[in-house]
């Protein structure tokens, strides 16, 4: 922790941007696990599409032009980063430049005829440990080499005659949503009305006690023993919500974890996927803030994650915002915390939703909310997706609500001493559902660049 601590126990600014802010990077050997154990098709078949757009280029939207206009100051962490997405002159891509990264397409063309192991061991890899040599940076060429994509048992629980799966720990997404689900289960939120002031106070009470759970009592399982079982226990929700007040809100000093991270950025990815054959993806995946670390290695194209700042560095400070958990303490080899909440819900054994989005913290209410509208408020993906979101932390207690909710619900929300804070937009689910055959698809406006397609003779409905 002291590599990322002033003199005052603060942290600094090398745990966010720069070298030292990367962990080992791991999605190159997740998709590589995951290519071995169910992929089909050939590897280099898989990736070579994605070398090609890298060499080809793609054309800039708006939305990435403005994205890289304001992310200049993060980039700036290295000239690799300046140098792939800034033009050689140094000025920014226009909408409708093409922006050609042939570092990326070269790292991208070795991972396709060598393996991901080039990443790890080869001439990726020395390109790596090279540029962190040459920048004070911490991963080496040991760290890249015994890197290891973990498969882990999923966790589940019953919700309402659904089957609920989703991601365990060193997620602590999956293991709020269903506590959260199991606690809600005992109120009749269809009776009660969506998005109505009763709801909406019930759902933010058992967020707050979700959320203070996830704080404190999780971290990497090959370090710590995580309480996921009972978390998740249908006992333990009722135990949780026994004392939950139904007519007033409950300050977050009135609420005790179960035994806190730096604000987490929501600048995350997550894509679904169903297929003719009946596979079913669920993947969110993270750099962390927008552009990670700022960090491009150079040679490489690769832009690097700033995950040390989702440890735990200051655990002995006292009432420490998300970074005061020991579960979650930075250590070698560890992995750290995340609200990643890759979901599938089943039902009749069949797969029935798969559901995920960005949104930092904002993921696990994100995910929650699309859950209840589907099976409690017997909406549509389109209305699920679209209708307006909320979302409650432990710490800070603001109520955050995109616009769109009725004023009268708000007016009595605040009366029952709920803080209030328009914010805007809230996760941006990417959701599937499937029913008799039919797989129906809706993409969240909420943010630019998401679609629904159909490849194939796989069919997509576009719910309405």
């Amino acid at each position: 922790p002291s590599l990322f601590l002033d003199e005052d126990g603060n942290r600094m600014d090398n745990a966010d941007k720069g070298h030292m802010a990367a962990g080992v990077p791991g999605t190159v050997a997740g998709l590589n696990l995951a290519h071995e154990r169910w992929g089909v098709l050939p590897w280099e078949q898989v990736v070579r599409p994605a070398e090609e757009i890298a060499r080809k280029g793609i054309i800039v939207t708006r939305d990435l032009s403005e994205a890289l206009r304001w992310g200049r100051g993060r980039l700036e962490s290295s000239d690799a980063a300046i140098a792939a997405f800034f033009k050689p002159d140094g000025s920014p891509y226009q909408y409708g430049d093409r922006l050609v990264q042939l570092d990326l397409a070269w790292t991208l063309d070795r991972i396709a005829t060598h393996g991901a192991e080039d990443f790890y061991q080869g001439e990726i890899a020395q390109r790596f440990v090279a540029d962190m040599q040459a920048n004070g940076g911490l991963i080496t060429a040991p760290d890249l080499a015994d890197y290891k994509a973990k498969l882990r048992s999923p966790i589940a629980t019953d919700y309402r005659g659904y089957r609920v799966v989703t991601m365990p720990p060193a997620s602590s997404g999956g293991v709020a949503l269903l506590e959260m689900l199991n606690m809600l289960e005992s109120f009749d939120l269809k009776e009660m009305g969506h998005n109505s002031a009763s709801t909406m106070h019930i759902m933010s009470e058992v967020m707050k006690l979700a959320y203070a759970d996830r704080r404190k009592s999780m971290g990497d399982p090959d370090f710590v023993e995580n309480p996921v079982q009972r978390l998740i226990s249908k006992a333990y929700a009722s135990d949780r919500t026994s004392g939950l007040s139904r007519k007033r809100s409950s300050p977050p000093e009135a609420i005790a974890p179960f035994d806190s991270m730096a604000k987490e950025s929501e600048d995350t990815t997550h894509y679904s996927i169903a297929d003719k054959d009946g596979n079913i993806v669920s993947n969110t995946y993270t750099l962390g803030s927008s552009f990670g670390s700022g960090v491009v290695v150079e040679g490489t194209g690769v832009l690097l994650d700033n995950q040390i700042r989702n440890f735990s560095l200051r655990v002995d400070v006292p009432g420490a915002t998300f970074s005061n958990s020991r579960m979650n303490a930075i250590a070698p080899g560890k992995r750290m915390l995340s609200s990643m909440t890759p979901t599938i819900v089943f039902r009749d054994g069949k797969p029935f939703l798969v559901v995920g989005s960005p949104g930092g913290s904002t993921i696990i209410n994100t995910v929650l909310q699309i859950i209840l509208n589907v099976v409690d408020h017997d909406m549509n993906l389109a209305e699920a997706t679209y209708a307006p979101r909320f979302h409650q932390n432990w710490k800070p207690s603001e109520l955050e609500i995109e616009r769109g909710f009725n004023a009268d619900s708000l007016a009595i929300l605040g009366e029952m001493g709920h803080e209030i804070e328009v914010r805007d937009t809230i996760g941006s689910a990417q959701t599937i559902l499937l029913d008799n055959g039919q797989i129906y698809a809706a993409p969240d406006p909420r943010r630019p660049g998401s679609g629904a397609a159909g490849v194939g003779n796989t069919r997509i409905r576009m719910s309405d």
